[in-house]
């Protein structure tokens, strides 16, 4: 027996729901998942205001040696040159229960030590700062939820004026689900976010919102064929699906490709913003897949049904 859309559309209602409510239980108990150098204690950087001789290596091997005396476990490492000299740059993730300030003062001890042991390097200055790092997302909730239904809004009064109120409900309904089920499959798969958190997510409602025109247009076209005069929204609505499918498949092997290529040529950041794009994207597709042309179908019915009610009454007065 054929599935029907509106029996599909119970089936992803369920799991939609179980998906999103499920995510937003994991991300008000755990938040989202982070990575070693997001859940770090704390950033040590080490400067010294010029590399000269052996200097770098000096350094490098100063600050690993006392880490290691210490029990100071470290995830990431990072070396850079600006125009004050030499940066070093430590993740630390585990303090060992020392405290930041007692570490960053024992580290700049230490190096000076080592330093001024060899010949030509004991001039140097070495200052080291100690930070705790900030978490994007999880400081930032407020202001992505405030952005995402400022935007929300936006995007149904354009699609009001260019849609009419069946489509535009469609396209707001589409892509409100997206972006909870964006939030709830990040904080369920425990990925990494990055600070283009807030960009995917706006990325999976917005990208909802136009495949979700996409069959819409497809519904009003098919509306249009005299031979569909006898049918239902419902099946309309199936048949645009239908029709879309080809058109959703190819979106999503796109977004496919390039998280493909961003996890297997980018650095770590990169890699996460991938798979953030991914998670937009199935999102995305699923959503306007599993109900866009149901909701449509849903509106029209619904408005079309209180017409003949309110012209009978009219009659009778």
């Amino acid at each position: 027996m054929k599935c029907t859309i509106e029996k599909r559309f119970k089936l992803f209602t369920v799991l939609a729901l179980c998906l999103i409510v499920a995510g937003l239980a994991v991300f008000a108990f755990f938040g989202f998942g982070k990575s070693a150098e997001q859940s770090a204690e704390c950033v040590l950087t080490v400067n010294i205001d010029a590399n000269i001789g052996d200097a770098e290596k000096v350094v490098k091997e100063s600050a690993e040696e006392y880490f290691s005396n210490q029990n100071v476990k470290t995830v990431a490492h990072a070396s850079k040159v600006s125009v004050n000299g030499e940066y070093y740059v430590y993740t630390v993730s585990d303090l060992n229960g020392l405290g930041m300030e007692a570490v960053r003062d024992n580290l700049k001890a230490y190096i000076e030590g080592k330093l001024g042991a060899v010949e030509g390097l004991g001039q140097l200055n070495v200052k080291v700062d100690v930070a705790t790092p900030t978490y994007y997302v999880n400081n930032s909730v407020s202001g992505i939820l405030i952005s995402a239904a400022i935007i929300y809004v936006a995007t149904f009064i354009y699609f009001l004026f260019t849609e009419k109120l069946s489509g535009a409900l469609t396209v707001f309904v589409s892509s409100l689900i997206s972006g909870l089920l964006f939030f709830a499959l990040m904080g369920l798969t425990r990925i990494p976010t990055e600070s283009m958190f807030g960009v995917t997510l706006v990325l999976s409602a917005t990208l909802s919102a136009i495949l979700s025109v996409v069959i819409v247009n497809r519904c009003k076209e098919l509306c249009r064929n005299v031979a569909n005069d006898k049918k239902s929204y419902y099946k309309i609505g199936e048949m645009a699906t239908a029709a879309s499918g080809v058109r959703l498949a190819v979106v999503l092997g796109a977004i496919a490709v390039i998280t493909i290529a961003l996890v297997l040529l980018g650095n770590l950041q990169i890699k996460l913003i991938g798979l953030q794009i991914l998670i937009s994207g199935v999102s995305a597709v699923f959503t306007a897949y599993a109900f866009s042309a149901v909701v449509w179908a849903y509106f029209k019915s619904f408005r079309k049904d209180k017409k003949p009610q309110l012209e009978t009454v009219n009659t009778e007065a």
